[in-house]
Parts: C-alpha cells; structure tokens; sequence
C-alpha cells in the first residue's frame, strides 16, 4: 500500500479568506517538471481541500456540511457523499481510502465512498486545529494551541485516543499512522515517525519561510505552501527545498504527497472589470463675461496715452482680455490692463473679453485727448513808425525808403512805416522835369 499524506485544507475552522480572482483547481503528478493540470469546477463552492492526484480528491464547503469528490485528478466526474454529521472544518485523506472530516473536538469517517455512510468516533481530547491520516487507520489530528497530537487507530479504536506533546506550538499537520506525521509552526518543523508506541520527535531542516499550508508523506518528502506564495518541495527532508513551477494560479492551499502528486488550490485572476463610464459633459457655457471699465472715465484726458484698468468675471473664468488689440494681463486682484495711445481728439476705446467656450463680451468708452496748448501766430512782430512832411512842389513824386507817398494838396503827407532797423528812413521826391531831391530822417 502506498504511503500518502494529505494537508488539511484550512486550519481553526477558519473560512477561505476573500479572493479577488477565481478559484482553480490544479493536480500534478509530474509536479517538479511542471506539468500541471486545470481540473474542472467542483459542484459545491470550495471552503478546503484533501487528498492527492491519483488517489482521488475531496472539496468541501457549500453549506458547510457538503462534500464532493472526484476519483482521480484527470476526470471530471464530481461525484457528492451525503451530508457531514457535522459541520466541517477540515478533511484528510484520498477518497481510495474513505473521508474523515472534523469540526469542533468531532471526527465522522466513512470507509467506502462508493456506498457512504458516515459515522461519528469519540470526541478528541481537546478541540482540533489540524487534522491528517486516513479512514483506513485513524486520524492522527493537532490541537487547537498546538502543544498536543492525538491519534485514534480505527482497528483498535476501543483503545481510546493516545496524546503525544509537540516540541513547539505548531499550526499544521501532515502524514498517516503508519508512517508517521510532519509538524509546521512559523519556519520549524519536525517528524515523528513512529505513531503507535512511539513519541520521539526529531527535528526537521527549517523551512525558507513561515509556512501557510503543509502536505506530504514521511517516504516521498514534504511540499510546503510559504507565506511568500511560493510552493517548495524536499524529497528526502534534507533542507534541499526547490520551488514548484508551471503554476497557472497564485496557491492558497496544497494537499498530496511526493510519489502520487500534489492538488493546488489557488487564485487565479480574473478578467478587471470595465472603466466606469465617463462622466456626463457639463452643459454647454453659453454664457458672456461681464466686462467693466474702472479707468479712465468718459471724457477729457490730457496725455497721448491712457492706461485702461478693467475687471472682467465669468462663472468659468476669463480666457483673455484685449484692450484696442492690446492683449492686457492681470494683476493679483483680477484686475486687467493695458497702456494705449492716443490720437488728438476723438478716441474710442474697445475692450473684449471672452471665456474657454468662446463666449466674448465688450465695452466702450468714449474719450477726448487734447495734450497740446494754443499756438500763437503773428504777422508781423515789428514796431512802426509815423513820419509826417511837406514837398513844396505838390505835383513831385515822394518815396520813403522806397515806398511811394501819397501827397495831399497842400503837398503835405502822413505816413506809418515799420520802424526801420538802422533807425533811419530816406526820403525822396522828383518834380515833373526830374529834379530829385533826398532827405534822410532819424526816426524813435
């Protein structure tokens, strides 16, 4: 008869923890090479795991009393037994060699899945954390602080149960009577292998890591399930642990043994779910700034240049300002403006401002600049002079300094001149038969 051992699938009576993917089930003999198979869905929802590939595999769960089982890890004809006497924390051992299933301090067994029929042994002298061994010999199970094993021979079961203390708090078991168990607790582990009769534990090589789940046989080494999410195998007990390949799911338990394989129950990640769909649009901005001119005022401005000050709001903020096609900035106040030259007269300021949508609002003033003072034109800046005579000889011609005179009757004449700048004036008068005559004058 092969040697086997089969990890419980959940310790303490402890529900699988929340995954974030799907659940698979994968069984391999050839594990080290890793070939390993996907197996199909179980009927039942998956609370624990037991047994190994070639020997057959129980799943328990559903409302927690149930459990299903397939004859062997290549098949997908999942067969279920009657309901537990109890509610199940944990199972041990392949269905070639019956079920034994324990909750509480409580162990039902049945021998032969092809006719079920459960029965309900003794309770166990403390309440039970682990369980390991098989219908055909007894369950050999751990307590719940870990200090102590129990086993119960199923041949002999009159016998009672027999205690045995652990060398450390452990939290996980694995083997059968016949050949002995493996303890795990934190990164140590030890084996006892003798049961009946025996007691004497020897230790094991440390684990690379605190371990989460246990499996394997006294004969055909120990494969461990770390808290790093690895899964490590030693053939021989040597501390020569090696990693498992080919895994398609992230290991959350393991049960099995060396020579006939390893069944993973793991989480295998599922397709994300789609975005959300985006936020509706906000509703179209339709609406204008508000555009205000703070300075100048209407009216007079005495310079060629003028700056603009304006404020301008808008529920979704301004874009830009431009003030006569001079884009303006604004200050810390939310003030904008902008420095614009002037033409003399008649100005016409324009501002716009618009927002993100396109919305543009304006406003106007309407200024005059006049920066210039009156010019003063004169025709002539010169002072004049009036000189006053008489020719005898009425009929001559008189000229002063070039100009003609006009003579009254008498002869006499009155004329206004501009004062002449060498302060002098000439005075010239020719009679009839051009008898010339020349005066020159000073004048004040």
């Amino acid at each position: 008869m092969p040697t086997w051992l089969c990890a419980l699938g959940l310790a303490l009576g402890t529900t699988l923890p929340a995954l974030g993917g799907d659940l698979v089930l994968e069984g391999a003999t050839a594990f080290r090479e890793g070939k390993w198979r996907i197996m199909p869905r179980p009927p039942i929802s998956i609370r624990g795991i037991a047994g190994q590939p070639k020997g057959g595999i129980f799943v328990f769960g559903g409302n927690g009393r149930q459990v299903a089982w397939l004859r062997t890890y290549d098949r997908t004809d999942w067969k279920q037994l009657p309901q537990a006497p109890i509610a199940i924390e944990g199972m041990s051992g392949p269905p070639t060699y019956g079920a034994l299933a324990f909750g509480g301090r409580r162990v039902a067994y049945l021998l032969d899945v092809g006719r079920p029929a459960w029965n309900v042994l003794p309770p166990a002298p403390f309440a039970i954390r682990d369980m390991a061994g098989d219908a055909k010999r007894g369950p050999v199970v751990l307590s719940r602080d870990g200090r102590q094993i129990a086993y119960l021979y199923l041949p002999k079961k009159g016998q009672g149960w027999q205690v045995y203390q652990t060398p450390f708090p452990a939290q996980h078991i694995a083997g059968e009577i016949k050949h002995g168990v493996t303890i795990a607790g934190g990164r140590r582990l030890a084996r006892m292998t003798r049961i009946i009769g025996g007691g004497t534990w020897s230790n094991a090589p440390a684990a690379p890591a605190p371990v989460v789940d246990l499996a394997g046989g006294q004969q055909h080494g120990a494969a461990l399930l770390l808290a790093n999410g690895q899964v490590v195998f030693d053939p021989a007990y040597q501390g020569r642990w090696s990693q498992l390949p080919g895994l398609h799911s992230r290991p959350r338990m393991i049960c099995g043994e060396g020579k006939n394989g390893f069944i993973v129950l793991g989480e295998r990640a599922s397709a994300p779910p789609p975005p959300p769909p985006p936020p509706p649009p906000p509703p179209a901005d339709t609406t204008r700034p508000v555009v205000e001119i703070l300075s100048p005022r209407p009216g007079l401005v005495r310079a060629n240049t003028v700056r603009v000050q304006v404020r301008a709001r808008d529920d979704r903020g301004v874009a830009g300002v431009r003030i006569n096609g001079v884009n303006a900035r604004p200050d810390r106040r939310g003030i904008w403006s902008a420095v614009v030259r002037l033409q003399p007269g008649s100005n016409r300021i324009v501002v716009q401002a618009w927002d993100a949508a396109g919305n543009r609002a304006q406003s106007l003033v309407q200024l005059h600049a006049d920066w210039q003072p009156p010019r003063i034109v004169a025709a002539d800046a010169r002072a004049t002079v009036t000189v006053r005579g008489r020719v005898d000889d009425p009929s001559a011609k008189v000229t002063i300094d070039g100009v003609a005179v006009r003579l009254a009757r008498d002869g006499s004449f009155v004329v206004q001149l501009p004062a002449p700048e060498t302060g002098f004036v000439t005075l010239v008068a020719i009679d009839g038969a051009g008898n010339r005559s020349v005066q020159r004058i000073p004048v004040h």
